[in-house]
């Protein structure tokens, strides 16, 4: 009994050190970007954002409200935003679906 208290112990220990000391592998974050929303201000048209019966521009077809409304990915100010709000959040890799 007393064995496996300091093996647990000596394990915890281990677990608690090990990062600290530059063993671990560091944390990384991905995102995933889906680069195929439009609007017709910029496209001549709403994709995407009005499927299952929504209409944009203040209901879209997602669980979160953009900040930046029923953008178009096709808008360099946007990309340039999005990449910029991407880059200030630490974000270390983007995962893009075409």
């Amino acid at each position: 009994m007393r064995r496996s208290i300091r093996q647990l112990v000596a394990l915890l220990v281990t677990a608690l050190v090990l990062p600290a000391s530059g063993l671990a592998a560091p944390v990384r974050s991905a995102i995933f970007f889906y680069p195929w929303y439009s609007n017709p201000s910029h496209d001549g048209t709403y994709t995407h954002w009005q499927q299952g019966a929504h209409t944009p521009p203040l209901d879209v077809a997602s669980r979160f409200f953009p900040v930046r409304g029923a953008y178009s990915s096709g808008d360099p100010r946007v990309l340039r935003a999005q990449m910029r709000d991407i880059r200030d959040a630490g974000i270390d890799e983007v995962v893009s679906s075409w």
